[in-house]
């Protein structure tokens, strides 16, 4: 399998970008979601939060990779089998995702750097604070990070729904062109 795209499928970079960014975006989620029900006196909490913000650092770099690269080598053609409402509504998802995968970490970054705190990346280093300490841009950040995440979870599961109905209801061949074996 080539690196790059071609005309009918996607290279095994673009492949493993997909794969591992869905995995550690639904992984991110869940623990998002966890990490607010662990009470702050729990010593586990702030390991959760360092994980939580140095994967989400490593999720920013990833989209930007995978745009670039997006760019690099364009995607194959639009599957003929499928209807025009279709093309249109996987296109629209697309950029969605792209625009989430791309506002929740930078809204995370602002979230935590507007409460006074520099943001860990996995006990390596500190990234430095990118605004000043201030209560209501804190708070507009947090409602951002966890509106635009959720949002994220929506747009997955509709695409996910979208790849099942290709594959089981309609027997084509789209999602044959994505999977990693």
């Amino acid at each position: 399998m080539r690196a790059t795209n071609t005309a009918t499928e996607y290279g095994w970079v673009t492949r493993v970008l997909h794969w591992l960014m869905a995995l550690l975006i639904l992984g991110m989620i869940a623990l998002g979601a966890f990490m607010g029900d662990v009470p702050k006196t729990d010593s586990s909490r702030l390991v959760l939060f360092t994980l939580h913000m140095s994967t989400g650092v490593v999720l920013l770099v990833l989209i930007l990779l995978r745009s670039g690269w997006h760019l690099y080598t364009k995607p194959p053609k639009e599957a003929e089998n499928l209807w025009p409402w279709e093309h249109r509504l996987a296109w629209v998802i697309q950029r969605l995702m792209y625009l989430c995968m791309l506002l929740v970490p930078i809204a995370g970054y602002l979230m935590v750097s507007s409460a006074g705190h520099k943001i860990p990346f996995y006990g390596l280093l500190q990234l430095p604070e990118a605004l000043p300490k201030v209560g209501w841009v804190h708070e507009f950040f947090e409602g951002a990070h966890s509106f635009l995440a959720y949002s994220l979870l929506v747009l997955v599961i509709v695409h996910v729904a979208g790849a099942i109905k290709h594959r089981y209801i309609d027997g084509n061949d789209v999602v044959e062109r994505i999977k990693l074996w």
